[in-house]
């Protein structure tokens, strides 16, 4: 499940750097977010507004799907963005676009190699056990 969904990701963030147009951004605000439920109470999350330009000037604002609450008002960040829906952007990070899904399909290609591994040993415990 997570190799899948890792491969997935790589393939999502592979197609999008792919297609998308990279520009200077600058964090304006933050949109706060709050969410409730009744494992975790509620959280807050701060989610970066971010202003760039296009290269005909027009001026461009949105906000990142992802909370990052480590980016200050004012600083730069790169943007990605589909040139002809330049709203549909997103701030490039190497850790949400390449680390994460990287983890996860190492995690899953863990499992089942572990589980493999696991089972030889059960079986190798249980012959020398036969033969003894």
């Amino acid at each position: 499940m997570f190799g899948g969904l890792g491969g997935w990701m790589l393939y999502d963030s592979t197609t999008t750097v792919m297609r998308s147009t990279e520009a200077a951004g600058t964090v304006v605000d933050f949109e706060v977010r709050r969410t409730t439920s009744q494992q975790k109470g509620t959280t807050t999350s701060y989610h970066p507004v971010v202003e760039f330009s296009t290269p005909d000037g027009a001026p461009v604002r949105f906000t990142d799907p992802s909370p990052d609450s480590s980016l200050r008002r004012g600083e730069r960040v790169v943007v990605l963005y589909e040139a002809n829906m330049p709203t549909k952007a997103r701030i490039y990070t190497t850790t949400w676009f390449w680390v994460a899904p990287a983890i996860l399909v190492v995690i899953g290609l863990a499992a089942p190699v572990a589980a493999v591994l696991w089972d030889r040993k059960k079986k190798r415990d249980l012959l020398r056990a036969a033969f003894s």
